[in-house]
């Protein structure tokens, strides 16, 4: 994902990240999903359903966070691509009752050099170094309302 940010959060007396609408969003993407039927016998019986439903939640997901490929998609923060990813699941399958996702954020800060005479040498934010600290523990679970009626 080539366009994304982080905004539209709320501040408080402990935020200590400014708003921004460029940002290098790297993830790693775990995801469980759980299947509800009626009974026993709607179970689907077709050899490997689940083997293709697999592949087909993957690009589902694959597609909800990339987006377009040419164009990309626009993400202002790791949890709204999550809660995305989460709902086009739930969406586009029926038979699936609940998504849990979990995406860390890994961090790559953008790096300014200076050069011998002090001065910064500016590289548009496209120089960075990789950390694992401070992270955020980002995950969700987005389930399906059934109604008792």
């Amino acid at each position: 994902m080539y366009k994304s940010g982080f905004e539209g959060f709320i501040r408080d007396k402990y935020t200590a990240l400014p708003e921004t609408r460029e940002r290098m969003l790297a993830t790693e993407v775990t995801g469980l999903w759980r299947y509800s039927y009626e009974s026993l016998s709607s179970i689907p019986q077709k050899p490997l359903y689940f083997m293709e439903r697999y592949n087909d939640v993957k690009r589902v997901l694959l597609e909800t966070f990339f987006g377009p490929p040419n164009e990309g998609v626009y993400s202002p923060s790791v949890q709204n691509t999550l809660y995305q990813m989460a709902r086009a699941t739930l969406n586009r399958f029926p038979d699936i009752d609940s998504v849990q996702l979990k995406m860390p954020n890994i961090h790559f800060l953008p790096v300014n050099i200076s050069n011998t005479g002090g001065q910064i040498v500016k590289f548009n934010d496209d120089v960075y170094l990789p950390t694992d600290e401070p992270h955020g523990s980002i995950q969700a679970t987005l389930s399906r309302f059934w109604s008792k009626m």
